[in-house]
């Protein structure tokens, strides 16, 4: 292995450990880990559905309360999908 790669796969490793720690402070300050936060958002989907005829893109749009879950879910999922790319490269 070449300095080179050891370099690259470092600055990998530290990129990861970052987005990592983001995401960890991200729902760290949510107050809701990913497991409640989930679970609220398809029960909201679902009483929507059922009792309202409504389509996530509505509720999204009329909710505030699922309309921020929704989007902290959406960041949190942008950055695992980061993570992911990122050990691709390891």
């Amino acid at each position: 292995m070449s300095i080179v790669t050891i370099n690259a796969t470092n600055q990998i490793s530290a990129q990861i450990a970052a987005l990592k720690a983001e995401l960890e402070n991200i729902e760290r300050k949510d107050i809701m880990n990913r497991r409640a936060r989930e679970a609220f958002i398809l029960q909201a989907e679902q009483i929507a559905a059922s009792q309202y005829e409504m389509t996530p893109e509505q509720l999204y749009k009329v909710n505030p309360g699922y309309k921020g879950a929704k989007d902290i879910d959406n960041q949190c999922a942008a950055l695992r999908e980061q993570i992911n790319l990122l050990k691709d490269q390891l």
